[in-house]
């Protein structure tokens, strides 16, 4: 036998071994037609139908199941929010175990997810995927394979538009919350912070998913910090007013952000002017974490600083603050 001879042989081996290895995907169910999803253009109020009959044979014990989700698009209808919409955008339907010739249907209707009613009661406008899953491991949900997907497009009638429903927050600053100021060449000067802070979720949430809290409205109230060596004549306000931009961040794994902004340069929040008016805003980052990600929201920590400042009588200052929070989802 030639090399050449040879090496084609072998190259039909390799060839003839990766077809039956992809053999086995064709009996783990994956369809030979698509599945169908019905209608082919929605509404936000459309009711989605998503079928798929099994043409062959599968593994004794797979389960399967539809999940739909929708990305939305359009207008901004609060600063902050990519989509622009706060709507129902994600349920999955229970998965069966079948057999050749079964019918596997879901239906997916807005605000109804597979355990009763979600955030908002429309669908968003923008793209729904309704993906078909096989889970290998009888009613194990946690691994799945995607074994198709379709997507349909969803669209404002003229006229119409999507009512925001923001779920409100309301934020508790509980013991321990801190502000610390310090400038070069005197001592620290701390004080306890209380205060409830009101906003709004930007956006579908849920155990699983990022929270984002915008629109905050409140103050913080320093207990007493006391006064500057160097500007005895002048305090910081008796409340610091939250502005424009200042948000709250959780991700599903418990990591926190907080942009923090209030109102008054950093030199009145720090007590040493200038006096008047409070005058342009202070900007703190801070950063943290939730016990329980999503589910250990009653006491969040978040720890950070504004960059130093310029003060009055030409020292450097610094605000640091330390934030324990009680976040209420709905709260009132």
């Amino acid at each position: 036998m030639t090399g050449r001879i040879r090496d084609v042989l072998l190259t039909a081996a390799v060839v003839a071994a990766c077809i039956a290895g992809a053999a086995p995907a064709a009996s783990a169910g994956v369809p030979h037609t698509p599945f169908k999803v019905l209608p082919a253009a929605a509404g936000t109020s459309s009711v989605f139908t998503a079928s798929w009959k099994v043409d062959r044979q599968l593994k004794r014990g797979e389960r399967f199941g539809f999940e739909i989700s929708v990305v939305g698009s359009g207008p901004t209808a609060l600063v902050g929010s990519p989509g622009g919409y706060n709507c129902a955008t994600k349920a999955d339907s229970p998965s069966r175990v079948l057999r050749k010739g079964a019918v596997l249907r879901a239906t997916f209707r807005p605000g109804v997810g597979r355990f009763g009613p979600q955030h908002g009661t429309t669908w968003c406008p923008g793209t729904a995927r309704i993906v078909l899953f096989r889970y290998p491991y009888g009613k194990d949900t946690s691994i799945s394979r995607s074994l198709g997907l379709r997507k349909v497009p969803i669209t404002l009638a003229p006229g119409e538009t999507v009512p925001f429903t923001a779920t409100p927050v309301k934020v508790t600053l509980l013991p321990g919350s801190t502000l610390t100021a310090t400038a070069t060449g005197r001592p620290d000067r701390s004080t306890p912070l209380t205060g409830v802070l009101r906003g709004t979720v930007d956006g579908p949430f849920g155990i699983s998913a990022d929270l984002h809290v915008i629109s905050f409205a409140g103050a913080l109230t320093p207990a007493s910090l006391p006064p500057d060596p160097l500007c005895p004549g002048t305090a910081p306000p008796a409340t610091f007013d939250v502005a424009a931009g200042t948000r709250l961040d959780v991700t599903a794994r418990g990591a926190v952000s907080v942009a923090l902004n209030l109102n008054g340069a950093p030199s009145q929040i720090f007590g040493c002017g200038p006096p008047g008016a409070l005058a342009g805003t202070t900007a703190l980052t801070l950063a943290g974490t939730a016990g329980g990600g999503l589910t250990g929201l009653s006491s969040v920590a978040a720890a950070g600083a504004a960059p130093g400042f310029a003060l009055p009588d030409g020292t450097q200052g610094g605000l640091t603050a330390n934030l324990v929070l009680n976040v209420e989802l709905s709260g009132s």
